[in-house]
């Protein structure tokens, strides 16, 4: 794994612990974002280990569905993650009168770990590419 990948990797853990710390301060709607972003970084990651980088979150996350999800090299659901996890991080960010509970954000922070779990298995295993990129 390259440097650049294990920066995006590194990334994506501190976002993780992050929204970890977050929502045990109370404070889910920046947990949200954080839970978002773990993800976000993660598949970056995957990505990078492709020869692929992106300049926008919509182009990362359907290159992610288009590389990985819809070939199967990942479970499908990974996909739904992140397109989910979005659109949870910018209702948290925008919409001011939702009310993020406490339940769907430990919900959110397991799903971060299981996609960060696949991400690390991907960029170790034989899904990745070589280490000489």
């Amino acid at each position: 794994m390259n440097a650049e990948i294990q920066a995006e990797m590194a990334v994506a853990h501190q976002a993780l612990l992050a929204g970890e710390h977050l929502y045990r301060l109370n404070l889910p709607r920046d947990a949200a974002t954080r839970i978002y972003f773990a993800m976000f970084h993660a598949a970056s990651a995957m990505l990078l280990a492709e020869g692929k980088r992106f300049q926008s979150h919509g182009e990362t996350i359907g290159a992610f569905g288009l590389l990985f999800a819809k070939t199967k090299r990942v479970d499908l659901k990974f996909h739904r993650y992140m397109i989910d996890a979005e659109d949870f991080r910018e209702e948290a960010d925008y919409v001011t009168t939702l009310v993020v509970s406490p339940e769907k954000v430990a919900e959110w922070i397991a799903k971060a770990r299981e996609f960060l779990t696949m991400a690390e298995d991907f960029l170790g295993g034989s899904g990745g590419k070589s280490e000489n990129l």
